[in-house]
């Protein structure tokens, strides 16, 4: 009897196997990005005049990607862009970088000290382009495109990176 089952077994295990293997993908319910933070500011002492080029304004969004099973390799750089009451959009400028967000929680410790600042018993790291299989936490800074954005003050923050898009409320604003 037991001999009569290694064939229908062996068939069930190839099929499973060829399954599992054609669905490399997370299903939309499970494969998702989630925004953490974003906020936005500008530096404290500015040199007068600016010169040409110079960027004052600049916002910082920390997400989280649960992706799929298997490395996406040379994923795009992330895109921020902040809204305000209206839904006029604030684009970036340029990515001034993107890092793997590993930093260790203080307790008592506030949002922006905990999601700005690189804890020198952390292990953020750049990110070398590659969103692993399962989740990965990124912090990404930009510039601004716009030096006066702040005619209206930014309520909603969306990051879109490859696929996945994260929208949220915006934290805030850094003091200078």
């Amino acid at each position: 009897m037991i001999s009569s089952l290694r064939i229908p077994l062996a068939v069930l295990f190839l099929l499973t196997a060829s399954t599992a293997r054609g669905h490399a993908q997370l299903t939309p319910e499970y494969a998702h990005m989630k925004l953490f933070f974003c906020a936005y500011g500008s530096i404290g002492v500015k040199p007068r005049p600016l010169p040409p080029g110079f960027e004052t304004q600049f916002a910082v969004a920390v997400i989280e990607i649960n992706g799929s099973f298997v490395d996406m390799t040379n994923a795009p750089a992330p895109d921020i862009m902040l809204f305000d009451q209206a839904g006029k959009v604030t684009k970036t400028k340029r990515v001034i970088s993107v890092e793997v967000f590993d930093e260790p929680y203080v307790a008592g410790e506030g949002n922006f000290a905990y999601y700005l600042n690189t804890d020198p018993r952390g292990r953020t790291r750049s990110w070398n382009g590659t969103l692993p299989g399962g989740m990965i936490h990124l912090r990404v800074r930009v510039a601004l495109a716009t030096q006066d954005y702040l005619r209206a003050v930014p309520g909603r923050c969306s990051v879109t990176l490859g696929p996945y898009k994260g929208e949220g409320q915006v934290d805030g604003e850094w003091p200078t």
